[in-house]
């Protein structure tokens, strides 16, 4: 279960560049060193560039300090093209227990319903707690400019509340064209409040908190309320995650995905 975020399911986890200058007065590339060989082959991530940097220790892949420095990589945006990437890492034993979840297709054929019901829900709320105004659009390309941006905003929302605010190189931006799916991802272990709160986090920023702001100021901006409600649609697969972790995994829990499959165990405190 990867926190996903587009077609009709969302699941989360991110990813960014860090530009610097260094106060030597070095020319940039006197620093500049490049990751990995741009490709958009599917399967493959982009890193592209690092950003300026004058050294690089820890392992990328995991976000994990490096064994004999101590220190972690820098900074990276990685955007993954292709199913969600596995942790390479992490091979679960008999002390994780998988989640009992469905295939990325069928979750969103169960996650849809889920979503038409939360549209109908933000859309009663905007009419019961704002004013009650004809919703008219005058400008399409403002609506082809939502449609176009609420995905990648959705995903940041998403890694924004990753460890280390999703700057690092375990949290992963991702598109899944074969199945209809962009996500953000999260490579190490999250506790299953932490994940929840990634899940929820675009729901409760781009649907409710416009609407909260409308309602306490009395103004009902068409554009406003026409965001929130296709967002909570688009939230379907977030909602449909958060009610599994709920049913199936303690509150104790520490959660890690491998991939799509999503495993749970909870540490012994004592044996620690």
């Amino acid at each position: 279960m990867a926190i996903d975020g587009g077609g009709f399911g969302y699941m989360a986890r991110t990813t960014r560049r860090n530009f610097g200058y260094f106060a030597s007065g070095a020319p940039p590339s006197a620093h500049l060193k490049q990751t990995e060989v741009l490709t958009i082959a599917p399967g493959k991530t982009l890193t592209g560039y690092a950003g300026w940097t004058g050294c690089r220790s820890g392992n990328k892949k995991t976000g994990q300090p490096d064994a004999k420095s101590g220190r972690r990589p820098a900074n990276i945006m990685r955007f993954h093209f292709g199913a969600v990437p596995d942790a390479p890492d992490f091979s679960p034993d008999a002390a994780w227990r998988p989640l009992r979840e469905p295939s990325p297709w069928a979750m969103q054929l169960f996650a849809i319903p889920l979503g038409i019901v939360a549209c109908i829900v933000v859309a009663l709320l905007w009419r019961i707690l704002t004013p009650h105004r004809e919703a008219s659009f005058n400008s399409p390309g403002m609506l082809v400019i939502v449609l176009v941006a609420i995905i990648p905003i959705h995903e940041l929302l998403h890694a924004a509340v990753h460890p280390r605010f999703g700057m690092s190189a375990s949290s992963i931006l991702g598109c899944w064209p074969s199945r209809g799916l962009f996500y953000a991802h999260y490579l190490g272990e999250l506790s299953r409040g932490r994940f929840i709160a990634i899940l929820l986090m675009p729901l409760l920023v781009i649907s409710f908190a416009p609407l909260l702001a409308c309602a306490i100021t009395d103004r009902c901006p068409p554009l406003f309320a026409f965001t929130s409600i296709l967002n909570a649609l688009l939230a379907c697969g977030d909602i449909f995650a958060v009610g599994l972790l709920l049913f199936q995994v303690p509150a104790g829990a520490t959660v890690r995905n491998k991939g799509w499959r999503t495993f749970w165990k909870i540490y012994d405190d004592k044996a620690s």
